[in-house]
């Protein structure tokens, strides 16, 4: 471990060395050779086997950047994304986009995960339902 720090070798450049690139830098040791190369193929392959795959739907990114546009446009209104603002047959893929680009408290400041209080149009969400009727 001295040795990468003492190089400045960082992850990616960890995961891409070689046998010959480890003895460059000092580490020429069968033993401690044959550990490394084990483990970087090890982590190489936990890594490939994690990737998640989000699709790319126009609909959901276009939702989320209208979004986030409003919200710079107009700083001082709160309006949050409800159930409702987003069509139902892409609701699952809509949550699954904004949680892997928005994870934990982050995707609360786009979409309410509050329940819905029923609305009379279907047109309009709830919130513009509410605002109407007030």
């Amino acid at each position: 471990s001295q040795c990468l720090s003492t190089n400045e070798v960082n992850g990616i450049q960890l995961l891409s060395m070689e046998r010959q690139d480890f003895k460059e830098i000092g580490v020429c040791h069968t033993g401690s050779l044959a550990v490394l190369m084990s483990n970087i193929a090890k982590l190489q392959r936990s890594m490939d086997e994690q990737v998640v795959l989000i699709e790319h739907n126009p609909y959901c990114f276009g939702k989320i950047v209208n979004h986030l546009r409003l919200q710079a446009l107009c700083p001082s209104e709160k309006h949050l994304l409800c159930a409702s603002d987003v069509n139902e047959s892409q609701q699952k893929i809509f949550l699954r986009t904004l949680d892997y680009y928005f994870p934990g408290e982050s995707a609360s400041s786009i979409f309410d995960v509050s329940p819905e209080i029923e609305s009379d149009s279907v047109v309009l969400s709830e919130q513009e339902s509410l605002q109407i009727g007030s």
